[in-house]
């Protein structure tokens, strides 16, 4: 299942969200989010280009987590009609030299 399969499930947007309010898990997320790696490690100059994409792709995996887990809990937006290029031309107004 997909986040966007999952948020045009009602049922389980409100058990998400229902989650999400309860202290107990807040009190878990608070914690898992302050093991957040850019909390604890500042990589030295000089190290190693893999060492330092290693660590970038570390601080936006968790990111991307959270930012998913947080959005489990609001519904998909309806799609919107897509806008219907008309290719017309623009009018021409003239414009005056005052």
């Amino acid at each position: 299942m997909t986040l966007k399969e999952y948020r045009s499930n009602p049922a389980l947007v409100e058990y998400a969200a229902g989650l999400l309010a309860s202290k107990k898990f807040r009190e878990l997320l608070e914690t898992i989010r302050a093991e957040h790696p850019k909390n604890y490690r500042i990589l030295a100059r000089g190290q190693p280009e893999s060492d330092h994409a290693l660590f970038l792709g570390r601080i936006l995996g968790f990111d991307e987590f959270d930012n998913n887990l947080m959005a489990a809990a609001v519904p998909e937006a309806p799609a919107s009609e897509p806008i219907q290029a008309t290719f017309a031309p623009e009018p021409v107004t003239e414009q005056t030299g005052e």
